[in-house]
């Protein structure tokens, strides 16, 4: 299984037209959306992640980070673009800051501690959970 990242819920035509192309050349023309609106392909071969990390890049998609006690992805608000008081250009800072975490952190998915985030009504909530099995070690 391989999970890519989808920050922000952002997704461009373009990025979602490679990630078809990857399902169907290498998943069995199959991709499930996550809880925290990422996507999922499954059936995956091992000689075949080098070429979909090449495709995924080309559209600047990533598949760091993107399962396992990491850094979450941001949510984006149901009320995005439509609500009258939203700050549009937070979506901007947002996803500058997680692309420096993400870049110059890269052992970050070390940690046994995960960073939930989302964005409401123009704000930006975010809470690190301590995983169970840390809980259980303490």
């Amino acid at each position: 299984m391989m999970r890519v990242r989808f920050d922000g819920s952002q997704a461009a035509p373009e990025s979602l037209r490679v990630v078809g192309e990857v399902s169907r050349d290498f998943a069995r023309s199959t991709a499930d959306f996550t809880d925290r609106q990422n996507i999922q392909l499954h059936s995956i071969r091992i000689e075949d992640v080098p070429e979909i990390w090449r495709r995924l890049d080309t559209v600047g998609l990533t598949t760091m980070m993107g399962c396992g006690d990491v850094p979450r992805v941001i949510l984006g608000s149901p009320t995005a673009w439509v609500a009258g008081d939203e700050l549009e250009e937070r979506i901007g800072d947002i996803d500058s800051s997680l692309t420096i975490s993400l870049n110059d952190y890269p052992n970050a998915s070390a940690r046994r501690r995960e960073l939930q985030a989302a964005t409401r009504e123009g704000r930006v909530f975010a809470q690190w959970t301590v995983c169970a099995d840390e809980e259980a070690l303490s």
